[in-house]
């Protein structure tokens, strides 16, 4: 896995087109040589969708829009090549299922108490919209509430290096603005000396 800054993984979103893009000519290669759709339906599984997957749980929460869009774009190519069954679930789809898994297999699965979630709102709400939030959000297990938190401190260290930047130039701005009135004191006082010099040997010149 690659990580670039800001904790983006674009670069490794790219790595994986990349790679499934190949896998899709030798599965085509693998077609012309007689192959079965159902073999290259198996094929396709274990390695296109197992690398798309794979530790998702730890970068899903880092991805953009964008990345999540490319994702989707390399399953929908599969699907109409005939690499993937037509219901083949979706990158987020398939994250949700990665995160179920992974959470209900951890050993401290069973000691984990039920997610309530208090909503407090001055806004009438009808009965039939607040429960389906709700229930929308006690369905988020232990890894979807830890990437959410660790897209939040993501956030904030994002924030802190923008106002350091924005410290960093304003400080520079003041250092040379400094420097200038600093040099141009100092040509003030050299002028200042050279007349006063200038008037002192006119007037010995003369008396």
């Amino acid at each position: 896995m690659v990580f670039a800054d800001y904790f983006y993984v674009t670069q490794h979103v790219q790595q994986l087109v990349t790679s499934s893009a190949q896998t899709n000519y030798a599965l085509q290669v693998l077609r012309c040589h007689g192959l079965s759709n159902a073999a290259l339906q198996l094929v396709y599984r274990a390695t296109v969708v197992a690398r798309l997957t794979y530790a998702v749980c730890a970068w899903r929460g880092l991805t953009k829009t964008s990345d999540r869009h490319r994702i989707n774009s390399v399953i929908d190519r599969g699907r109409r090549l005939g690499y993937c069954l037509p219901d083949l679930p979706t990158f987020d789809e398939l994250c949700d299922i990665a995160d179920d898994v992974l959470w209900s297999n951890h050993v401290l699965h069973t000691l984990q108490p039920p997610l309530s979630i208090a909503f407090t709102t001055l806004q009438p709400q009808t009965p039939s919209s607040l429960p389906t939030v709700s229930r929308t959000l006690n369905t988020l297990n232990y890894p979807t509430v830890t990437l959410l938190h660790a897209c939040y401190v993501r956030t904030h260290i994002r924030f802190f290096f923008h106002n350091t930047r924005i410290f960093i130039h304003s400080l520079l701005h003041t250092c040379i603005d400094l420097t200038f009135y600093f040099l141009a004191y100092l040509h003030f006082t050299a002028i200042h000396s050279i007349c006063y010099n200038c008037v002192l040997s006119i007037h010995s010149f003369i008396y």
